[in-house]
């Protein structure tokens, strides 16, 4: 089997061509043997994109919109997803603990979806090694890349007091202010001073990255885009950042 050195291409034309085959969740369920063996396949990729293999998450997760009706091209897609993990199968989560504290990172990429909906992406580190991560399409349509990072930092702030909770009953150690990551400076400003625009345009929720940083929970820091771990996370990378950033995440220097 030909084998790949990332999971997923970055060719512009080709994935502008596949977000506009991209399925609603309310589109009618078509079932044959052809879309019951890719979402077996989908489901197999899940899997190790959710435990062990936290760097094909994005592609995996712009595969599964496609589980209804897919074409030779998500096929062809998915295959390299597989070739990839073959070229790469002694990669794996590795931990040592050398660092302290909790801390995630979090991004976006503006209006990537169907629909001008966009993909946010975050990964959570305790003591150094990645102990969560995930990548997702928000059903929310962002009116700017400022909007967009703004409630992904709160997504991935949600996943962050949730462990944050969970560690402190284990560990018997608070570990506030836990830092953030964004990689806009923009959105960096509106967790301290939030304009009348953005709260009206923004639903209630995703304005919980604000409140944790008023109640020093949270502290917010940015961190240039070569370095943002959750870059990996929402858009296909060249080679060179795409090995940068995996090896960061897992703990293992690549090549």
């Amino acid at each position: 089997m030909k084998t790949q050195k990332t999971p997923m291409a970055k060719n512009k034309i080709e994935n502008r061509e596949r977000k506009a085959r991209e399925e609603f969740e309310d589109e009618p369920q078509v079932v044959s043997i052809g879309n019951l063996s890719y979402r077996a396949l989908i489901g197999s990729l899940l899997y190790l994109a959710s435990t062990v293999r936290p760097e094909i998450s994005y592609a995996v997760n712009v595969l599964s919109r496609h589980q209804i009706n897919p074409t030779e091209l998500e096929w062809s897609m998915a295959k390299r997803v597989c070739r990839y993990l073959k070229h790469t199968k002694h990669i794996g989560l590795k931990f040592t603990g050398k660092l302290d504290g909790l801390e995630g990172y979090s991004d976006a990429s503006y209006a990537d979806c169907k629909g001008s909906l966009t993909t946010s992406g975050y990964v959570i580190r305790l003591f150094g090694d990645a102990i969560a991560w995930k990548t997702r399409k928000v059903n929310l349509v962002s009116l700017s890349t400022c909007e967009s990072e703004y409630v992904a930092m709160s997504i991935a702030c949600q996943e962050l007091i949730g462990l944050h909770q969970s560690i402190k009953l284990m560990l018997d150690r608070d570990l506030t202010p836990m830092t953030l990551h964004c990689d806009n400076m923009a959105a960096e400003a509106c967790c301290l001073v939030c304009s009348n625009k953005l709260r009206h345009v923004i639903e209630i929720k995703y304005h919980y990255v604000r409140q944790c940083v008023s109640k020093n929970l949270i502290k917010v820091k940015w961190v240039c885009s070569r370095d943002q771990l959750a870059d990996i996370f929402t858009k296909p990378l060249a080679l060179e950042l795409h090995n940068k950033l995996t090896g960061s995440i897992v703990n293992m220097k690549l090549d």
